[in-house]
């Protein structure tokens, strides 16, 4: 769960997450929240695009397949018509059975 910007820099265009965990193994999930298409580099060999209301104050994502008890870092971007904003990164882990 994560919250638009309080002051964002313009219009938000999508949004983009990236959970990594540097493995082993190597774990890397990129999702795309988005009104409109945005273009970025594909960090990840799989890119999920997700259509999302992005005028809303919180927004959840669920991310499934996680290995569990493994701490995965979390990257988010806002998107606007000039790009990429300051990313906000976190650590999270999950549970012993993998949520």
């Amino acid at each position: 769960m994560f919250q638009r910007p309080i002051k964002p820099n313009g219009d938000i265009t999508g949004y983009r997450i990236l959970v990594t965990h540097s493995g082993p193994p190597i774990v890397c999930k990129e999702y795309h929240l988005q009104n409109v298409n945005i273009s970025s580099n594909k960090t990840c060999p799989e890119v999920l695009v997700s259509p999302t209301d992005l005028n809303q104050k919180i927004m959840e994502l669920n991310v499934t397949d996680l290995l569990p008890s493994i701490t995965f870092t979390v990257n988010i971007l806002a998107y606007t018509v000039e790009g990429p904003g300051i990313a906000f990164t976190t650590a999270v882990m999950t549970n012993v059975a993998g949520i």
